[in-house]
Order: C-alpha cells, then structure tokens, then sequence
C-alpha cells in the first residue's frame, strides 16, 4: 500500500473518532500541517470529508454513500435465513420472505413446515400484491410516489370471498396495516391458508421487503398464528437490523 493512500486511510480513521483540525492531523500522522492540508483538500473533493466551519474536518456524504451500498451488497438472503429458520423452529409453520425489485416482489426465501400439510409456493415466484400478507405488508411502508406506481399497475383479480378487489379498499387496508405494524392474508388468494406478515426495512429507513409466517387455516386459524405476532415482529426486525437498520426499539 502506498505512503499516501495509507495516510488518507488513517486520516479518515483519525475523523472518524471525533472532528479534527490540520493542525490536530498534521501531529497525529507525524506530517508537516501542508502535507496534512493537501491530503484533506483531495479527500474533501471527493467528499470523503466536510468541513464543519471551526476549522475542524468530519466523514463526508461519499462514505455514507458508500457504507450504503455495501449493506446492500450484502446478500440479504444470506443474512436473513438463519433467522427466518428460527422462526420456523418456534411456529413449525412455512416461513417465507420477499423482497421489492421495481415494481415486482418476489420470493426470495422459504423455510418448509414441519407438519405433512404444507405452502404451495416457490422460491423466485413473483408475489401477487393485493391478496399476500407480504406484498401488503411491503406496499404499505413504500413512499407515497412509489405506492401510486405499483397502483397504477395492478389487477385486483378475485381469488377467494376474502380477496379485496376495490381500490379504495385496499388503500384502507394498507392504512391499517401501517398503523398495526403487520399484515394479514386471511384466505384472501387460497382458500384454507392464512398469513401474518411483517416489513424488512434497509438501513436507509426504506421499505426492501417483508417475512411471514402462513399456514392453512384449519391447523392454525388466523387468530391463533396472530398469537405468534411478537416472534414474527422479532424476527423482521432482526432481519432489518442485519443490514444496519436500527428499529424503534434498538434506539430505546
């Protein structure tokens, strides 16, 4: 590694603990104040740095930028099934998860019941948004633009007596499951299978998916799986704080 990539690399170590001078960098390196001063104008072009205005330098936007896109290098996959197959240890039910890609969501994990009876679903399968507990459930923590584009693009097909095919129906429910923190798929696209689902969130604060736990109705009825909500909220929330997001609880 070169003298000066190792110095800059120290440099935003030294700022990283807490805002520094020249002056401060320049005794910290063992470097003239000039030599510190040229290496902190090339970093703050390229806002690795940002001055404060008491002469001091702190981490800039790019490093923020750049802590983001590793996250999300960081297959979510990977990080969530240990946690979505100790779900499935405390309910014996199919879990699931799915993430947002555009204006399509998809299963991207399953962990299968362990009971003879189970999920008819596939991994990779797009998720149908208006009758799944994890599209709504992903649908309901979207920013308002994104929520009018998915909209805009869907077909209420009817499925079962329970399928919602209104609009202004399904922006109730959205509502609903907002303010509950969870969603629920009460027989709305299979007759016979119930789900509860909640929202995966990145590190940003943004909606990239949802888990949920399903089951067919006549082993564990909507009120009963209901009865495993704190473990299932758990386990989203274990799942978000995996990729760097930081729940309401954590920051209690």
């Amino acid at each position: 590694m070169s003298q000066s990539l190792e110095r800059a690399l120290a440099i935003l170590g030294l700022v990283g603990d807490a805002p520094k001078t020249i002056t401060q960098l320049g005794r910290e390196l063992d470097v003239h104040a000039t030599t510190a001063l040229r290496m902190v104008r090339t970093l703050k072009k390229e806002r690795f740095l940002e001055s404060v205005g008491d002469g001091t330098y702190r981490l800039g936007s790019a490093l923020i930028d750049l802590g983001q896109r590793a996250l999300e290098g960081n297959d979510l996959r990977t990080r969530a099934h240990e946690h979505l197959a100790a779900l499935n240890e405390i309910t014996n039910e199919t879990v699931h998860m799915a993430v947002l890609d555009g204006l399509g969501i998809s299963y991207v994990d399953k962990v299968e019941s362990k009971h003879p009876v189970r999920i008819e679903s596939q991994v990779g399968r797009l998720v149908l948004k208006h009758c799944t507990g994890v599209g709504k459930a992903i649908l309901s923590f979207l920013p308002a633009d994104q929520l009018e584009a998915h909209l805009a693009g869907m077909d209420f097909q009817h499925f079962t007596p329970t399928t919602i095919v209104d609009e202004v129906a399904f922006r109730r429910e959205l509502e609903l499951t907002r303010e509950r923190g969870y969603a629920v798929d009460d027989e709305e696209h299979e007759p016979g299978i119930c789900c509860v689902a909640v929202p995966v969130f990145a590190a940003s604060g943004l909606v990239i998916g949802s888990v949920s736990v399903s089951a067919p109705s006549s082993r564990m009825p909507l009120g009963k799986l209901l009865e495993f909500l704190p473990e299932i909220k758990h386990t989203g929330e274990s799942v978000s704080e995996s990729g760097g997001y930081r729940s309401r609880s954590s920051r209690d």
